[in-house]
């Protein structure tokens, strides 16, 4: 099996693999956003349901979802390139493992999101003792 010869600058592919990998994770947020500010609506749960669907079910959203996949799976090729010696780990493993821990940060993000809503959804923020122990009601 042919090996990869080593790399003289391992901090100029980190760098650049790490802002590849930010470029890809920013570009769907972004999208997202503008999705969001044209909808004029105040970002609620419904919010986010509705615009993610919006780009489940759009062919520029898939496009867009499925560009910035391969631009991480790029990103993590050009990270992990000064500490691969093989082509095949290079090639296959690491776009793979990229792309699989992207959607396994993305599962966690939204898994953290939903019990964040629901921990201050649950809670009554609105009927506040201030320190002298008088109750304060805040207006909505």
């Amino acid at each position: 099996m042919a090996t990869l010869p080593p790399t003289s600058h391992r901090r100029a592919f980190v760098v650049a693999g790490l802002i590849v990998q930010l470029v890809a994770v920013a570009i769907p947020t972004a999208y997202i956003a503008y999705r969001t500010e044209h909808t004029q609506a105040v970002i609620s749960k419904a919010t986010l349901l509705l615009v993610g669907r919006h780009v489940v079910h759009s062919h520029n959203g898939v496009l867009i979802v499925v560009a910035a996949a391969v631009l991480f799976a790029v990103g993590s090729v050009l990270l992990a390139r000064p500490f691969v010696r093989s082509w095949l780990t290079l090639g296959v493993a690491v776009p793979v493992a990229g792309v699989v821990g992207l959607l396994v940060l993305g599962i966690g993000a939204l898994v953290l999101a939903l019990l964040v809503y629901a921990v201050f959804d649950t809670l009554d923020l609105s009927d506040v003792r201030t320190s002298k122990g008088k109750r304060r009601r805040w207006q909505s």
